[in-house]
């Protein structure tokens, strides 16, 4: 349950670092640009839920925690500032 506490709050946290990050570097980039960069980043952390179901991990010397809140944390942030945050753009602009 402690880990379970622990790993929202790890979210909360990427999902302000990502709004700063998009807000700072990324804003400038069209819609497109970043939903293609967003699948393309995919495909490259895909493998981790995969590595994690076969076990393959503890194979490599890599423990669970790490793979766990790795590709938590790294999916918020990046679901945060290449889908969430341009989509959100673009309807307030669309939007009168």
């Amino acid at each position: 349950m402690k880990k379970i506490a622990l790993l929202a709050i790890l979210g909360y946290v990427c999902t302000i670092i990502g709004s700063l990050m998009y807000q700072q570097w990324f804003s400038g980039y069209e819609i497109r640009t970043m939903l293609l960069a967003s699948m393309a980043v995919s495909v490259i952390f895909s493998p981790l839920s995969l590595m994690f179901s076969m076990r393959k991990n503890v194979e490599f010397g890599i423990s669970d925690n790490f793979i766990i809140v790795f590709s938590d944390v790294m999916g918020t942030v990046l679901n945060q500032i290449m889908v969430f945050l341009p989509l959100l753009v673009l309807f307030a602009k669309i939007t009168p």
